[in-house]
């Protein structure tokens, strides 16, 4: 009986290879994925405890940060300041941040920013959401919303900045807005800046949610004529007052130089007036008779 073409195995490594070739290669393969998931379970068995409880709150941190993020939209803030400060007044200044629909702020698309104010640029690498129509519409300086917002003062002036409203406030509905209020006053004139930092937090940390925002007005503060007196007027009667010790201790009195300048003063003044006198009372010079003919 001949054996059946296609189904006899034929002798030699290729018939054994084309027999058992396939189921060979399915074990090789299975062996290495255990082989793998061994040495991934022992791996995450040999880290410490610590550090993979670490690793699990990290985890969980970016999650929650990536979430919150998510519900942020960009609001504006506008500043607000006096037009003509003097040293040694005090003032009041301003930061109003609004919700992308709120008008606090002023009508939508309308307003316009301060000249003092700007912001300094985000890093290209902290996520920005998506803007909506109306938050890109007014002109006024972004901040993002949708969160708890603290807003700092400072400035490099002499004098005070004193905070009189509370440093964390929500702005978290789209028409919301909050006030944030300083006393500002300075002691001495000069051309200075005010930096506002806004801060958005998280709701259950108070952590930032983002990188903060910067940005500044500038406070011209001019002089008055009472600061003049207490500095310089106050600081020439100090030298006045120097020179009349210093006088005295050589046997001169102030009273006695006062008196002596004006003695010299009347002098000149008698001197110029007697001159104009007799230059008055010279008569004219008449020409010789028969000098016309």
């Amino acid at each position: 009986m001949g054996a059946r073409r296609g189904t006899t195995t034929l002798p030699g490594r290729r018939g054994n290879i084309r027999s058992t070739g396939l189921p060979a290669v399915t074990a090789l393969l299975a062996l290495g994925v255990l082989a793998g998931c061994a040495a991934e379970n022992e791996a995450n068995s040999a880290m410490p405890g610590g550090a993979q409880e670490a690793q699990r709150v990290q985890v969980a941190y970016q999650d929650q940060v990536a979430a919150d993020r998510a519900k942020l939209v960009p609001g504006h803030i506008d500043l607000d300041g006096p037009t003509a400060p003097e040293v040694g007044s005090t003032y009041q200044v301003k930061a109003t941040i609004c919700g992308p629909m709120s008008t606090v702020c002023g009508p939508i698309g309308s307003p316009t920013a301060p000249a003092g104010a700007s912001a300094s640029p985000q890093p290209s690498a902290s996520p920005q959401p998506s803007a909506s129509p109306q938050a890109t519409a007014s002109p006024l300086p972004q901040v993002m919303t949708g969160a708890r917002i603290r807003v700092r003062l400072s400035s490099q002036l002499p004098g005070k900045l004193e905070a009189i409203s509370n440093p964390v406030q929500p702005v978290v509905a789209a028409d919301d807005a909050a006030n944030w209020i300083w006393d500002v006053r300075a002691d001495e004139p000069g051309d200075y800046t005010l930096t506002f930092v806004v801060s958005t937090l998280a709701g259950e940390t108070g952590e930032n949610l983002m990188p903060d925002q910067v940005f500044t007005m500038r406070f011209p503060v001019a002089s008055t004529s009472t600061y003049w007196w207490e500095s310089t007027g106050a600081t020439a009667w100090q030298v006045l007052l120097g020179l009349g010790g210093l006088l005295s201790a050589f046997g001169v009195s102030v009273l006695g130089v006062v008196k002596w300048l004006r003695r010299r003063y009347r002098e000149r003044t008698g001197q110029a007036a007697a001159v104009t006198g007799m230059a008055t009372a010279m008569p004219e010079p008449t020409p010789p008779s028969g000098a016309g003919h």
